[in-house]
């Protein structure tokens, strides 16, 4: 076959040997150089989407329990507000809302007992005042009696300390005490975790009025079934996924680590916690349930890829192989165990070969439409 190239004086010829012609698409035999069934994907495409290839290995993966549990403060990182006295509350600010910040020291609430008999502040402040001045008193006449020795060294002690408990009972009226309402603070810096009453609400002593909480330390609590309870000690970490959340963490990321496991079962559940500590960097929010990947200390050498290299069709898992340099291909794979961000494959992926990690669902639509749609660009 000739090709003749002509523009304005300049003029030349190609010419293409031994090319075969074919009649129709059915007539082309693949040669044996030839992969049937490959998938062509650009260099250019790769660049502009998240797109990576990953050598395949074998390596030491552990043996995963799979289980459920949730995030929890942290023992002395949260604490419950209570009333420290009968009356109607009322909230300090009108923003005092769940997940507002709170300073230590900072008023929240305060109580109002005028109305109510029993526990009316202004009066035992007051009960309070006059017996402090009585034994104030009583210290002074005391003083002068035990230098005439008319008193004895042990009596005088008696109204010395009479004295003082009387100064401590009136500092703790007087302290959170203002105009007859009792004030509430916040005892820890960090954030409003719930509110348990409404403003102007009735509350007794002891009630709970809210809860505060620092969320710096957290605790995942995965909740192991009693079927694997003599694999309890053989745990050594985890991987976990909250409910709405498409991220699979390590504890690692967390400086994570367990502090603690039940020796028993619920009887109820019978599950048997297991307590992880984290540092929170602002991800983790407190009462999220999670599902969780117990690792052991069971390993053993397998294929494994990550989990982002899978696609799904009709329950059946694939994966694209790289057999050139802008050429794949798709393969189907027989899956094992999986610890939420890596997956062990039993069959169809051979240790040396090249699988694409990133970018898996972009091949696909190479494979149906032979081309990656264009996106919108400036």
């Amino acid at each position: 076959m000739i090709f003749i190239v002509e523009k304005d004086t300049l003029k030349d010829s190609f010419l293409i040997e031994n090319i075969q012609i074919y009649k129709d698409l059915k007539s082309i035999k693949i040669s044996e150089d030839e992969t049937p069934n490959q998938i062509s994907y650009l260099k250019e495409q790769a660049w502009k989407t998240d797109f990576k290839v990953e050598l395949v290995q074998k390596i030491l993966f552990t043996s995963i329990i799979k289980t459920s549990g949730q995030i929890l403060s942290a023992p002395g990182d949260e604490i419950i507000i209570t009333a420290t006295a009968s009356g109607q509350v009322r909230f300090v600010k009108n923003n005092l809302l769940q997940g507002i910040s709170v300073a230590k020291g900072a008023r929240l609430f305060e109580i109002e007992t005028s109305d109510l008999t029993d526990g009316n502040l202004e009066t035992k402040y007051n009960e309070a005042k006059a017996n402090n001045e009585k034994a104030k008193a009583d210290l002074q006449r005391a003083d002068l009696l035990v230098k005439d020795k008319i008193i004895s060294d042990k009596d005088y002690l008696v109204t010395k300390n009479a004295y003082k408990q009387s100064e401590i009972n009136l500092k703790t009226y007087s302290k959170n005490t203002r105009n007859g309402k009792k004030n509430i603070y916040s005892q820890l810096d960090g954030f409003i975790k719930k509110i348990y009453i409404h403003n102007g609400d009735y509350v007794s002593t002891g009630q709970q009025l809210a809860s505060i909480s620092k969320n710096k330390t957290l605790i995942l609590q995965a909740d192991l079934s009693s079927q694997f309870y003599s694999k309890l000690n053989k745990v050594i970490g985890a991987n976990f996924k909250t409910i709405g959340n498409d991220n699979t963490y390590d504890i690692k990321d967390f400086n994570g680590k367990i502090v603690s496991y039940a020796k028993s079962s619920d009887a109820l559940t019978f599950y048997t916690p297991i307590y992880f500590e984290l540092t929170n960097n602002g991800e983790l929010v407190t009462g999220s349930f999670a599902e969780i990947f117990l690792k052991t200390k069971e390993e053993t050498q397998q294929v494994v890829i990550p989990m982002t290299a899978l696609t799904e069709e009709s329950g059946k898992f694939f994966v694209y192989v790289q057999i050139g340099g802008e050429s794949f291909l798709k393969k189907e794979v027989e899956l094992g165990d999986n610890d939420g961000i890596n997956i062990v494959v039993l069959q169809g992926l051979s240790e040396g070969e090249r699988v694409v990690t990133r970018g898996a669902i972009q091949v696909k639509m190479a494979a149906a439409s032979t081309a990656i749609p264009h996106g919108h660009e400036h």
